[in-house]
């Protein structure tokens, strides 16, 4: 896929070219499409894809907004945007489909590598944490039996001061 843009439009990134928004969705799990084909994109996949360099990002009279700024604009929109795309990109970079949750919590829908979220089920629940920062007990519980309930695996992704990222399966909690 040739480099496109994303638009920053009333406080949201969206892809406008319907062919892109839908390669985007349906075959890489990106955003979330609407009925007119527009796809709204989270501040963690839009680094991402700028990132990478398949996407730059524009203003609505087309100025582009260079990637310090677009840092700054995101972490306006989310406090933990970095250490959510320090996850997000890893995963992404080994090759599996991430889609973001939209809720409160730093929470990622992982699909094995290859596979079309449009046509098969997420198979993890990956749990965004930093170093350093507690975790009380009962929020772990919580979160392995939501997993359960889901039937899904969760992994708790624990980023430390140097930007490393270590993963954790967890299956039950013991009492």
């Amino acid at each position: 896929m040739a480099s496109f843009n994303i638009i920053f439009r009333d406080n949201a990134f969206i892809v406008a070219d319907q062919s892109i928004a839908n390669v985007l969705f349906h075959e890489n799990g990106y955003g979330l499409l609407d009925s007119s084909g527009v796809l709204k994109l989270h501040p963690v996949e839009v680094l991402f894809l700028v990132d990478l360099g398949k996407a730059k990002v524009v203003d609505e009279r087309g100025n582009t907004i260079a990637f310090k700024e677009l840092c700054d604009l995101c972490e306006r929109m989310d406090r933990f945007v970095w250490v959510k795309f320090l996850v997000y990109s890893d995963l992404r970079r080994r090759g599996y489909i991430v889609r973001v949750d939209l809720g409160e919590e730093p929470i990622f829908y992982v699909y094995r590598r290859g596979a079309k979220p449009s046509e098969e089920a997420s198979r993890y629940v990956v749990y965004v944490l930093r170093e350093g920062v507690r975790v009380s007990f009962t929020k772990i519980e919580q979160l392995v039996r939501w997993c359960q309930d889901l039937k899904k695996e969760l992994i708790l992704a624990i980023v430390d001061r140097q930007g490393e990222v270590v993963y954790y399966s967890l299956s039950s909690v013991i009492l």
